[in-house]
């Protein structure tokens, strides 16, 4: 009988209890009764305190994590090495030939080998002529003159387009004198060239050939005091 009471007595304790906890629980409990319930003037008395449920705060979703880029690598070109600036070349000049304020000169086709002055305040050189025949070939105007050799005093006619005509003024003229000009072929010691010549009356000169700028520049230097150099063929 003192075990059959003893087993009582836990019963009726531990039915409290599991009242109270499903009291908190919010589940009712329905214990099983025992066919007997003694009641003890002492049974301990039981106090159980429910906890105070507390408030969860809401789940935040889960926010897409930002993958970060990588970074762009720019390649860039190899650094050429400097290179200098080519040296310009400077043309070669060609000897220019040295000639004297007197020298011959050939000229045109026939070769004629006459004296000239030579004047480097002339832009154009002069041809002295004995006659002037203008005429018309195959349309063009043209023009046919003669030039007498004051050594041997013969005559040779050239025939040759008239390629313009220019007024021209003598120092100590007051009056212009329309000249023709034609194309003829020069000559000096080495250098040759097909030049501009004014057609004139040049009896009064000493020399029946003038040799101007438009023949001398590029081709030939200059010494005023002396004269047929280019017969030694003196270049520099």
């Amino acid at each position: 009988m003192g075990s059959y009471h003893r087993q009582i007595r836990r019963l009726i304790i531990a039915i409290p209890v599991l009242a109270a906890l499903g009291a908190c629980s919010g589940i009712p409990t329905t214990p099983e009764q025992p066919a007997e319930t003694p009641a003890p003037d002492n049974s301990p008395a039981v106090s159980i305190e429910c906890p105070v449920p507390v408030e969860q705060p809401p789940a935040m979703p889960d926010l897409p994590t930002e993958t970060p880029e990588p970074p762009v690598v720019i390649a860039q070109e190899p650094s050429k090495p400097a290179v200098a600036d080519p040296v310009p070349t400077v043309p070669s000049i060609p000897p220019l030939l040295t000639i004297g304020e007197v020298e011959y000169v050939t000229l045109g086709e026939q070769a004629l080998q006459l004296k000239a002055r030579i004047d480097t305040g002339a832009a154009t050189g002069s041809i002295g002529v004995d006659s002037i025949e203008r005429f018309e070939r195959d349309g063009e105007r043209w023009i046919r003159f003669t030039v007498r050799d004051r050594l041997d005093d013969s005559v040779h006619e050239f025939r040759l387009p008239l390629e313009r005509r220019v007024r021209i003024k003598q120092h100590g003229d007051e009056e212009s004198e329309r000249r023709p000009v034609v194309s003829i072929r020069l000559r000096v010691g080495d250098q040759e060239a097909e030049v501009d010549m004014t057609l004139a009356d040049r009896d009064k000169f000493e020399y029946p050939i003038l040799v101007g700028r438009n023949f001398l520049d590029g081709r030939a230097l200059v010494d005023v005091s002396r004269d047929f150099l280019a017969l030694d063929g003196e270049t520099q």
